[in-house]
């Protein structure tokens, strides 16, 4: 995000790819994912449902992006209010996230390079 805090303004989820974006952001995700808070997991991309999603993610707020990976830092965590983060997790080589940034470019995960 170019300027955080940035809502979450819009949700899709179809059971394969997880797109959610805002004002001037999105992120495309086509690995799996989850959401954890105070370490627990929310929710997971094998058990989520559209009107899951939207109700755990609708509106929040990212107030913070980071790359996550202890051994491989390949891939992004979007900090949330209220102490939620929604990890993503590299499975594939070929463009397993996407984020778009108003202003700033496309950034595409390539995790075998």
């Amino acid at each position: 995000m170019s300027k955080l805090p940035a809502a979450i303004l819009n949700i899709e989820w179809n059971g394969a790819s997880l797109i959610v974006g805002g004002l001037g952001w999105s992120l495309a995700v086509t690995s799996p994912w989850r959401v954890v808070a105070e370490e627990r997991m929310l929710l997971g991309s094998d058990d989520a449902t559209h009107e899951l999603v939207v109700e755990l993610l609708q509106d929040k707020m990212v107030i913070g992006c980071e790359t996550q990976g202890r051994h491989a830092p390949l891939d992004l965590a979007l900090m949330l209010e209220g102490g939620k983060v929604l990890e993503v997790f590299s499975v594939a080589y070929l463009e397993p996230w996407t984020l778009s940034l108003s202003g700033s470019g496309v950034y595409v995960a390539s995790p075998s390079e």
